[in-house]
């Protein structure tokens, strides 16, 4: 059994800090988080009729093993566009089921999911599981009926900066500042003194 569970959930984190009058130190760290998490389930019906090479005795189908496999995967426009292929594996047996052998059948197949706000850089993690299948055969014909589960996670990988460890150190007054404040007349007198401080710097 396979189980998975999540949440979203709004945080607050301190990214930076300072103080005027206090000399602090901290540790920074990059953490990777997933945001706009979502989950979209799609059901694929493929309905398709295969010819058997088999002749002779093996007339009968004792079991069908099916298997999914994905080939291509793009986004486009909120859209994740999925190819793959079927394989199925054909057990097949005589009449009194003494004796049996096996035939594989791959059937490609292509699927959209739609998934508001997903674009390039979202992740995807794709999961495929079989609800249903039948198979009718006449002669080397068969029938394949099948329905697949398509569960699509994706999110979008986000760095952010946190900070840990805060501690307070001595204070030390290493980059005094200095302020140089002009007080000048307005128009002529501005522009005469102005000129003056230029030259003079």
């Amino acid at each position: 059994m396979f189980c998975r569970a999540f949440g979203n959930r709004e945080i607050t984190v301190i990214q930076d800090m300072y103080s005027p009058s206090k000399n602090l130190g901290f540790k920074q760290n990059n953490i990777n988080t997933m945001v706009n998490m979502k989950t979209t389930k799609n059901i694929i019906n493929i309905r398709e009729k295969v010819r058997l090479e088999s002749e002779g005795e093996y007339d009968r189908i004792c079991d069908v093993v099916c298997n999914a496999v994905i080939n291509e995967e793009n986004i486009v426009r909120d859209t994740v566009k999925y190819a793959g292929d079927l394989n199925l594996k054909f057990i097949l047996s005589n009449s009194e089921e003494t004796n049996t052998k096996m035939q594989e059948i791959t059937i490609p197949f292509a699927f959209n999911q739609e998934i508001e706000g997903i674009d390039k850089d979202s992740k995807i993690d794709l999961e495929i599981s079989k609800i249903n299948q039948e198979f009718t055969k006449d002669n080397n014909d068969v029938s394949v009926k099948i329905d697949l589960e398509a569960i699509t996670n994706s999110y979008n990988a986000e760095t952010i900066s946190v900070i840990d460890n805060i501690e307070e150190l001595e204070w030390k007054d290493e980059n005094p500042y200095s302020m140089v404040i002009y007080f000048v007349k307005p128009r002529r007198y501005f522009v005469e003194n102005s000129q003056k401080i230029q030259k003079y710097n």
